[in-house]
């Protein structure tokens, strides 16, 4: 049981948790442990030689594996190290599990451990059912070093991203397919000391850990493109009903602060043997999480029917609520953080939002019911030509999408009359008003005609960019009168006559109300599928939001 492959799994988003190795290392691992100066540093002068030797054949291994990938006949399969079995609750409720399996392997001769982490998380939004099952898969060198990566993450009912990469001296090389287009490559800086799935398992079970012991190690983090360090901190023995009376070691695992994104801290607790059998996170916009680790019948037992709700944990109730929200032409609000500060760049201005008054967790937006362009707009400035652009999610380059495009314009050549033909075609033809998908690309929302916002958002701003007309997406906070309360929301831009026009084709509307907080906005391009929807992270367990005034 290991921080990252909870934290991640459980956030919807494919991530890597390399891990420790049970000795320290310079480089990956820090101790207070206490130890004589000469001991420690001929261990790690020895562990550093055996590191570099491991790299030196790796590397070589790596590039005929770029050259000529391992065929499954390649790979002879070995003794089963370790198999894992975990019960996971959300909020209380049997939501899912996970499976863990650590076995060694011979890929053309030399010795590595295939390590596969996989999660099924069973939840509800709006009282649909949804099942997502994504798989973190790795081999590395019995140094914990490694030496290729794969990531399948499901996005939607049908579609996945897989992600497979092999390391080359010091880069990722990866393949990334999303559905059904055609796979592209991306290289990714890489780092030696970020280890793989079972040395990070190693890194928990096979040290000694007491009150007060401290060490650190490095880990990849794929839907950032980054590594981070995570520190795990040994804080005391804990006895109650949970452990059934026996003494277990609490740890706390800390992330490095990253801007913009919030990794929670994970509690860990080790048994008596030194195993982690327990594990306590707090996920954004999803609640309590908890991982036991059992035996697979329990793990595999079913949960109750009505699982957790994620998408009323998503909503920020307000106190007053909003009469008439659609007639409303401006409105006032207070944003608070009940933890943290407001990111650089969250809630921007523009035409429509205007920034009254900002304290470092405290902003006054005055936002304005959105406008058509008016007769006497001249300004012909070019829009920039990322706007333009297709990408894996807005790939307007689609053939379908391209004939839907041509299908709802109708002929018309004003970019605003596209737009909104564009915007009527999506409201009246994505039937299926479905909270199934997660987030699909433009062309399986253009095959499947099925999703909630973000699929109707995606799908309008690739066909307008199919036509030439630019477009980005907007993401932020929509009342929902309902429920008295905001919830997160997408819609798309349009850039005419040298200004952005906002549209809604989840709700059918031409222009957007005052109602739609913006709280960022984004072209897909040259970013990971899932990258630009964590600006949503930090907000969903802190933000307030008040209703200041109504106009």
């Amino acid at each position: 049981m290991t921080p990252g492959q909870h934290v991640r799994h459980a956030a919807g988003l494919p991530m890597i948790s390399p891990g420790g190795v049970p000795t320290p290392h310079p480089c990956l691992l820090h101790s207070n442990a206490t130890s004589s100066a000469g001991k420690r540093w001929h261990k790690q002068w020895a562990i550093g030689i055996t590191l570099v030797l491991a790299g030196m054949s790796l590397a070589g291994l790596a590039i005929s594996w770029a050259q000529n990938p391992p065929a499954n006949g390649e790979v002879r399969p070995g003794k089963i190290l370790k198999e894992v079995w975990e019960a996971l609750y959300l909020e209380g409720v049997k939501s899912g599990h996970l499976h863990h399996v650590y076995q060694e392997v011979s890929i053309r001769g030399q010795p590595f451990i295939q390590a596969t982490s996989t999660m099924e998380l069973r939840v509800r939004r709006f009282g649909q059912p949804v099942t997502f099952v994504n798989t973190l898969a790795n081999y590395e060198t019995p140094q914990g070093l490694v030496a290729s990566v794969t990531v399948h993450l499901q996005i939607g009912r049908d579609q996945h991203i897989i992600r497979r990469g092999t390391v080359i001296g010091e880069e990722l090389v990866m393949q990334v397919q999303i559905g059904q287009q055609p796979p592209r490559q991306v290289r990714i800086p890489w780092k030696a000391e970020a280890l793989g799935l079972y040395a990070e398992e190693r890194f928990l079970s096979q040290q000694k850990w007491e009150p007060g012991t401290r060490r650190q190690y490095c880990k990849f983090v794929p839907e950032l493109d980054r590594f981070v360090q995570l520190q795990v901190t040994a804080e005391d023995y804990d006895t109650g009903p949970f452990t059934a009376g026996r003494k277990w070691l609490r740890l706390r695992a800390r992330y490095e602060k990253i801007p913009g994104v919030e990794l929670p801290d994970a509690l860990i607790w080790l048994d008596e043997t030194g195993e982690p059998v327990r594990l306590e996170t707090h996920q954004p916009g999803l609640g309590k999480m908890l991982c036991l680790r059992t035996g697979k019948e329990e793990a595999l037992a079913p949960g109750p029917v009505e699982t957790v709700d994620i998408a009323l944990r998503q909503m920020i109730r307000v106190a007053r609520p909003i009469a008439q929200p659609l007639q409303a032409r401006k409105i006032t609000y207070r944003l608070t953080l009940k933890s943290g500060q407001f990111a650089e760049g969250v809630f921007p201005q523009d035409d429509r939002q205007r920034l009254r008054q900002r304290q470092p967790a405290m902003l006054e937006l005055e936002v304005s019911r959105g406008n058509e362009p008016g007769q006497g707009d001249t300004d012909r400035t070019e829009p920039p030509a990322e706007y333009l652009r297709s990408n894996p999610v807005v790939n307007s380059e689609d053939k379908l999408v391209q004939q839907l495009a041509r299908r709802a314009v109708a002929g018309a050549t004003e970019p605003w009359e596209k737009a909104q033909r564009i915007r009527r075609w999506v409201y009246e033809n994505v039937r299926d008003k479905t909270y199934v998908e997660a987030f699909a690309s433009a062309d399986e929302v253009a095959r499947t005609l099925a999703g909630d916002c973000t699929e109707h958002a995606v799908l309008a701003a690739a066909m307008c960019r199919a036509v030439g007309v630019p477009s980005r997406l907007a993401m932020g906070f929509l009342y929902d009168p309902h429920h008295r309360a905001f919830v997160p929301h997408m819609w798309l831009e349009v850039w005419i006559r040298g200004r952005w026009y906002g549209l809604d084709p989840t709700l059918n509307q031409e222009h957007i109300t005052a109602t739609h907080i913006k709280l960022a906005h984004h072209s897909w391009n040259d970013v990971q599928p899932t990258r630009p929807l964590l600006v949503f992270q930090p907000l969903l367990s802190h933000l307030q939001i008040e209703v200041v005034s109504v106009e």
